[in-house]
């Protein structure tokens, strides 16, 4: 057995980003999600790490994909030898007289072929959504605490070059941008009025883009977590985030087909949390017979009138932990 071969059966690729700092780690068993390290990025599933192998790829930033020894490389800035040196003291592993080879040729082609399939499953599945360089970060918006704006990206602009259905151009000002992230790629943004009497209230960017076959936090149900809440509405998933409670929201009440196949195929158990208007009435009742019999399946229930965001995080807990079986 040589050094490598020795070294790759004691990595622990989420012990090495937890050394290397990495923020919002996420890890569901068989792939680890993070901030990247490598160029100080705030999108908590930009980095993504295989846990069996340690190969990882960053979505953003252009830090390219690698494994074990190259996060090492390019974290302490030496040669592939040194980063076999480096992470055998790491990881307490003795090497002795052990020669400390290159990679072998077909360990180089399996590590490139992984990065080039996730490269063009990036860009296969989704087309990355630019934010102009004018956004600016928004650091106060109703009670939420300033690290959740922080996590979830929220951001100002003045104007935004937004597109009707028919095509034609036109311009939004003055509006909060949400960007919408899936697989850590942000593929498009759900722009909120700030003066009231603005219109349209809120309108998802690109015009293309197929609400009803997204969720918005949609990566949450890839991460390390028994349940996934079910909410109308963005602010509506935040609350839950500062309770630490992983929700998705369904752009609107109704839940599509579509969406209910993302969250079966998740296999989490889900929490339905509509909001207590008629219309968040009727759609729990429909979501509830669309999913009966296919997952565990329980209901917080709110008044007339209440959402999540709306009631103290303390009380929307304790709701939570109420909820009630379906």
């Amino acid at each position: 057995m040589d050094a490598l071969e020795l070294l790759n059966e004691r990595i622990d690729i989420v012990k090495l980003m937890n050394h290397y700092n990495f923020e919002h780690i996420n890890d569901d068993g068989s792939f680890v999600r993070a901030c990247c390290a490598l160029h100080d990025g705030d999108e908590p599933t930009a980095f993504v790490a295989n846990v069996d192998n340690g190969r990882w790829f960053c979505h953003t930033g252009g830090c390219g994909g690698g494994d074990a020894f190259t996060l090492v490389q390019r974290k302490e800035e030496c040669n592939f030898t040194e980063s076999v040196k480096w992470l055998a003291t790491f990881f307490e592993v003795e090497l002795g007289d052990i020669e400390v080879l290159k990679r072998k040729s077909k360990e180089e082609a399996e590590l490139k072929k992984w990065i080039q399939t996730i490269q063009a499953r990036r860009k296969h599945i989704m087309n990355e959504f630019p934010i102009s360089d004018d956004a600016k970060s928004v650091s106060k918006f109703r009670d939420f605490l300033p690290d959740t704006l922080k996590y979830f990206q929220l951001k100002h602009v003045e104007s935004f070059d937004a597109e009707k259905r028919d095509g034609e151009r036109y311009t939004l000002r003055n509006r909060l941008l949400f960007p919408i992230i899936q697989e850590g790629v942000i593929i498009g943004a759900s722009l909120r009025r700030v003066r009231k009497n603005d219109i349209p209230k809120w309108s998802h960017q690109p015009i293309r883009m197929k609400t009803g076959e997204l969720l918005y936090n949609y990566d949450i149900t890839l991460g390390n977590v028994e349940s996934v809440v079910v909410v109308e509405g963005i602010p509506d998933v935040w609350a839950y985030h500062e309770i630490g409670v992983a929700a998705v929201a369904t752009f609107g009440a109704h839940l599509t087909d579509f969406q209910l196949k993302l969250l079966l195929q998740s296999g989490k158990d889900i929490v339905l949390s509509y909001d207590g208007d008629e219309a968040g009435r009727i759609a729990r009742d429909k979501a509830i017979s669309m999913m009966r019999l296919t997952t565990n399946l329980s209901v917080v229930n709110f008044a007339d009138g209440e959402d999540p965001a709306s009631i103290t995080r303390e009380e929307l807990l304790m709701r939570y932990e109420q909820r009630s079986k379906n």
